[in-house]
């Protein structure tokens, strides 16, 4: 556990962040079903002028019991110091050593990342860890009001790969880029060059970009990158297309963007192009997300927002993506939401969603959804949530599937809260348990309880207890797959 705290020389500072998750359960149809787990997260920070330094160390416990099949728990501990980075920023430049994050451009080429808070756990290997794609070596940048320069050399992570495997499994790519661009006026015009060398084969990659940033908040971006020493047109081949235009305005605003990408998936999946899909906050509509497929996906999205302090504010969203695998799987999804202008002490919002989603099996699929929330009297608040999805399954009987949520929460200012969810599902691809030889196909439900309290902003405690939902999650652009869970949860999160 965490016992540092600040003080140092003159002008330095030491902080901590520490993570501690234990539970006790498993996910369901899987033993045991008593299994006690423990991960732990302690990141320091010591800042002393331009300098920074910062290091992270990760432990993950499990019982000695031994699974059905035979592997022992105790198989799955580890405890690693899992990034050490070091920096120094002055008048523009910058130099960073260690592992750290970055992007280039849009994320064509490369595009580092973590998810704050967020714990992944593989369905195959079944060991917790954080969720991050760091790269390992260096970096130099220099940034003035004209142009930027930019060199890097190192290794990507594999970010759903565990700790207790080799470096050279989790870190198979070794990538090697440039980047320099200048801004004549309101216009950034650009270019990135990349090289990948691993065991399999080396590959070098280039990529340009304009960036034009507009009066009353207007800006356009367009950014193609290919693989280099191709025949054929730009757009033959391996390549990646990306371009967007927006604008914003006092309560009016949106966005065009639209994609072309082939054969674009670089080494194990350092690159991450942005995949013009809706990333939304409500439960049944972030967990049928579609993912991007780098492999062959063209389309566009659309969005419009207006907001008027009287009537409230509106978002409409349209996407279409078109993934091409012998014959064209297009997807297709149109979003809206209101959020009604505050009623006294109430605040709503709610939300209609409709999608076809080939890919999947999906066809026919409608969404719905309320929030509400209510401040009551002596600092106490109260949120409901309802959320009702129905879509036809393609090839299964039966195929007719409905996913509802529900949820009630209570608030003591920031303070304390209680909440309950609750989840029920017909889809078949959910309601089988895999350990029969029949599909099951009674409705399934979950349902859990939550408690939280912050003393203050420092420290936080949660619990929870029951059955929670898994499935695919989304967040910054992110997709990763969350595992059912039965059982008990506690969090404790400490920042000094």
């Amino acid at each position: 556990m965490l016992t540092l705290c600040a003080a140092g020389p003159a002008g330095a500072q030491f902080s901590a962040l520490n993570r501690l998750e234990i539970q006790a359960g498993n996910t369901p149809f899987t033993e045991p079903s008593g299994l006690t787990t423990a991960f732990q997260q302690l990141n320091l920070r010591y800042d002393a002028g331009d300098l920074r330094l910062a290091l992270r160390a990760e432990q993950f416990l499990t019982g000695d019991l031994t699974s059905a099949d035979g592997t022992s728990q105790a198989d799955r501990r580890y405890t690693s110091l899992s990034q050490v980075r070091a920096s120094f920023n002055r008048a523009g430049f910058t130099a960073r050593a260690g592992h750290f994050y970055d992007i280039l451009g849009r994320g064509l080429l490369l595009r580092g990342f973590e998810i704050p808070g967020a714990t992944y756990e593989d369905a195959a290997f079944r060991i917790r860890q954080s969720f991050q794609r760091d790269i390992e070596g260096a970096s130099l940048s220099f940034v003035t009001r004209r142009f930027d320069l930019q060199a890097l050399r190192g290794r990507p992570l594999v970010s759903v790969l565990p700790p207790t495997l080799s470096r050279s499994d989790r870190r198979p790519d070794l990538v090697t880029a440039l980047s320099g661009a200048v801004r004549p006026g309101p216009v950034q015009i650009g270019a990135m060059w990349l090289r990948h060398e691993s065991d399999a084969q080396d590959s070098d990659f280039g990529s340009g970009f304009v960036n034009w940033a507009g009066p009353h908040g207007a800006s356009a971006y367009v950014e193609l990158a290919r693989e280099l020493g191709q025949t054929g047109g730009l757009l033959d081949g391996r390549h990646a297309l990306y371009a967007s235009v927006s604008f914003g305005q006092r309560g009016l605003g949106g966005s065009l963007e639209y994609k072309d990408y082939g054969d674009f998936f670089l080494g194990s999946g350092f690159n991450d192009p942005p995949s013009l899909v809706r990333e939304h906050s409500w439960v049944v509509l972030n967990r049928s997300t579609h993912v991007l497929n780098v492999v062959q996906e063209t389309g566009f999205q659309l969005e419009v927002y207006a907001s008027t302090g009287a009537a409230g504010s509106v978002i409409v969203n349209g996407t279409r993506a078109v993934n091409d695998f012998g014959r064209d799987f297009v997807y297709r999804e149109f979003f809206f939401e209101y959020t009604a202008p505050p009623l006294g002490a109430m605040t709503a919002r709610a939300f209609l969603d409709v999608a076809e989603d080939p890919l999947k099996g999906e066809s026919g699929r409608r969404a719905v959804g309320v929030y509400l929330d209510r401040k009551l009297a002596n600092r106490w608040s109260i949120s409901l949530t309802g959320e009702s999805q129905w879509f036809d399954r393609e090839f299964v009987e039966p195929a007719n599937a409905h996913n509802l949520v529900g949820g009630l929460t209570v608030s003591l200012s920031s303070t304390y809260s209680a909440g309950i969810v609750m989840e029920r599902s017909t889809d078949v691809f959910v309601t089988d348990d895999p350990r029969t030889p029949v599909i099951e196909e009674k409705a399934r439900y979950w349902l859990g309880g939550n408690l939280g309290w912050r003393p203050n902003r420092r420290h936080s405690l949660a619990l929870f207890g029951g059955t929670r939902r898994g499935g695919p999650a989304c967040t910054s652009g992110i997709c990763y797959e969350l595992l059912d869970f039965t059982g008990a949860e506690l969090r404790i999160t400490s920042r000094f």
